[in-house]
């Protein structure tokens, strides 16, 4: 029988009075997303920096709605990655949040100074949106004398982030669409995209942050005169940018998270 992560991570003790916290790992994601508007495939990798004190065993996807993956891979050395349902969890966070997460056993883990990729999850009629992953570092479980193990999580260790003990931070993943969709209101939430791609890095410098925000500008103050070929072409044009600038002064990141959200909005207009 397959051992997937999410079943290791829901069999692990729960805490102990020295429990060593997950997090002392240096880890850098990069993710792309490819395929089409209709059929999206997720691709990540991991990097561990040499700083870090701890070995890689466990990377999570978070969703903010559940039901948006059709299929999910791992690296083969890894347990078969799972996926948890909204509604479950041991706290509000993990309860608002379906997610995928793979699991490595000890020689499969990402040392430090090392990298895996492999992490995989398609998705069908959703967009690419920025979400949070999460990261653990391995650290022994302690054992515990019959009936001494406590009862629940403990303040300081899985309370240390959302999700618990680890890392937590930005990547793309699957969003549920915006349906209806508005297209001058779509506009806006581009917008704040792209604002946010540009706040975590994933949009190099301001030269071409003017360019993109001009072309969004104008792409939404031609819908609102009601002129929606003007905003076609002012789309057009932006997505030849990105494509101009793709792993130049825009991540592979920002590249599929407004490329594919501008492609499903022209097919509205």
């Amino acid at each position: 029988m397959a051992v997937t992560a999410l079943s290791v991570i829901l069999a692990m003790p729960v805490a102990a009075q020295e429990f060593a916290l997950r997090n002392r790992v240096e880890a850098q994601v990069n993710a792309q997303a490819e395929g089409t508007v209709n059929q999206l495939v997720y691709r990540y990798g991991i990097k561990n920096e040499n700083a870090a004190e701890q070995s890689i065993w466990r990377f999570q996807m978070n969703m903010r709605d559940g039901g948006l993956v059709s299929r999910t891979e791992g690296p083969s050395s890894w347990f078969e990655p799972g996926i948890k349902p909204k509604g479950v969890g041991y706290n509000p966070a993990l309860r608002a949040v379906s997610f995928v997460s793979w699991g490595a056993p000890a020689p499969a883990q990402i040392s430090p100074g090392s990298e895996q990729s492999g992490f995989v999850v398609e998705s069908n009629n959703s967009l690419p949106g920025i979400v949070d992953y999460y990261i653990e570092g391995y650290a022994p479980v302690p054992n515990f004398e019959p009936g001494t193990a406590p009862s629940g999580p403990i303040s300081g260790y899985h309370d240390l982030t959302a999700y618990g003990p680890g890392v937590v931070g930005k990547t793309i993943g699957p969003v549920k669409r915006v349906e209806p969709l508005i297209p001058a209101v779509f506009v806006d939430y581009v917008i704040t995209l792209k604002h946010e791609a540009k706040r975590l890095g994933w949009i190099k410098n301001e030269g071409l942050t003017r360019s993109l925000d001009a072309k969004l500008d104008s792409a939404k103050a031609s819908l609102l005169r009601g002129q929606p070929q003007v905003a076609r072409n002012n789309i057009n044009a932006l997505i030849n940018e990105l494509k101009a600038q793709k792993d130049k002064g825009v991540s592979a990141e920002a590249y599929g998270l407004l490329y594919f959200n501008l492609e499903y909005l022209l097919q509205h207009l």
